[in-house]
């Protein structure tokens, strides 16, 4: 069956195959335990750059925190447990002021959202793989996508929802490794296992975001956000080599 963009709904050439439970780790060494139960291609977009797969488009929530983002997930992206959402929520706290209103999208265990409420700020998280309910009401002054969208079946449905919720004027910071940079290593970024679906080029992520600028190969936003904020987001999602017990 043919590959579609999930972006501009275009074609799409079969470029790389491999196997499902292929990790990010294996480029540090962590390889992947678990034993394949699928062969997932990814297909290259000739109109707008994009690189993904249609593996998980039937697959329920249920399957991918069975399969995915289940109790063996930290191995595969041990930042994600602590080291990442402290590092962001350290990060707010040093350029932005206490009261105002923060989305955190894709929040995980919630630890940025609770860091922040401790620190003073009005912060919500939401985490459509582990939350029944919608995000919070309301308009956010900064909304926080980091990691994220690269895991999402159809982007478009994160970018409607952050669309929607950030306010006019409001600051929204992205993370997501671009291409060419996800090329590197070949194609190290695009681990089944970790559940990487996506690789945005720079005009994929332009379709989404209409207006957004990139720091740095990995680090996006609209609004007017502290450039040293910037800064220490792209600190806190470095990719590195670490180990569950380093976290």
């Amino acid at each position: 069956m043919a590959l579609t963009c999930p972006i501009c709904r275009n074609g799409m050439t079969p470029i790389l195959q491999r196997s499902d439970n292929h990790s990010c780790g294996i480029r540090f060494g962590v390889p992947s335990p678990d034993l394949p139960r699928g062969e997932v291609t990814y297909g290259e977009c000739g109109t707008c750059g994009h690189v993904a797969t249609d593996y998980f488009n039937d697959w329920s929530d249920q399957t991918f925190r069975e399969r995915i983002y289940n109790d063996s997930y930290h191995l595969y992206d041990p930042g994600y447990v602590l080291r990442r959402p402290t590092a962001l929520a350290r990060a707010v706290q040093a350029h932005y002021r206490p009261g105002i209103r923060v989305l955190d999208y894709g929040s995980g265990s919630g630890i940025v959202p609770q860091k922040l409420r401790q620190a003073g700020f009005d912060a919500h998280g939401y985490d459509p793989m582990t939350d029944a309910l919608e995000p919070a009401a309301g308009s956010f002054d900064l909304v926080l996508c980091t990691e994220v969208l690269e895991h999402v079946p159809d982007p478009w449905q994160p970018a409607g929802i952050i669309s929607r919720l950030a306010r006019d004027g409001a600051d929204v910071v992205l993370s997501t490794l671009l291409l060419p940079e996800a090329r590197e290593h070949d194609f190290w970024w695009l681990g089944p296992r970790n559940g990487h679906i996506h690789a945005f080029s720079p005009r994929s992520l332009e379709l989404l975001f209409p207006g957004m600028t990139s720091y740095s190969p990995g680090v996006h936003s609209l609004g007017a956000p502290p450039r040293g904020f910037l800064k220490d987001v792209q600190s806190a999602i470095l990719c590195e080599r670490e180990t569950a017990e380093a976290v």
